[in-house]
């Protein structure tokens, strides 16, 4: 994917993909917004690209309101989080299309990050064959140097 800029306030941003875990989640908000369609607002999915946003935003890079969003933790309920992104924005004066538009795009690039069914297959290919007579399944414990296999302690 190309690198995504977005311009809310006087300084362009680059924004930057968020990590995987990061993605899922936003992915699994955005299957309960598609899910709820009828039952949830144009509300939920401004929060949910305003989340985005927040997410992608680079390190460094001057936030485009007076209070930055607090971290998101990992457990934190994103929507609600990306509530507070969006209100932080429209009461530093951003129009709303403006940052839907800049949220949307965040979105995408955070749905980039989740690896789609072809790219899954070919990994899958991409291992080494067991050596013949072994289950291949065996390792040795960093800890305490105990070599485990397939059926328990080696």
């Amino acid at each position: 994917m190309q690198p995504i800029t977005v311009k809310i306030g006087p300084h362009p941003a680059t924004l930057v993909p968020p990590g995987v875990a990061r993605a899922y989640e936003v992915l699994s908000a955005q299957q309960r917004h598609l899910a709820a369609a009828g039952r949830v607002g144009d509300g939920y999915l401004l929060a949910l690209q305003c989340a985005a946003l927040g997410l992608c935003w680079p390190v460094g890079q001057t936030w485009p309101a007076p209070i930055p969003p607090r971290p998101l933790r990992l457990g934190d309920e994103l929507v609600a989080w990306g509530e507070g992104v969006c209100e932080g924005l429209l009461a530093a004066g951003h129009d709303v299309e403006l940052v839907s538009s800049a949220g949307a795009a965040a979105l995408d690039l955070c749905l980039s990050r989740i690896p789609r069914k072809i790219e899954v297959d070919r990994a899958m290919g991409n291992s080494e064959a067991p050596a013949a007579g072994s289950s291949g399944a065996s390792s040795v414990s960093a800890v305490s140097g105990a070599e485990t296999s397939a059926g328990g302690t080696g």
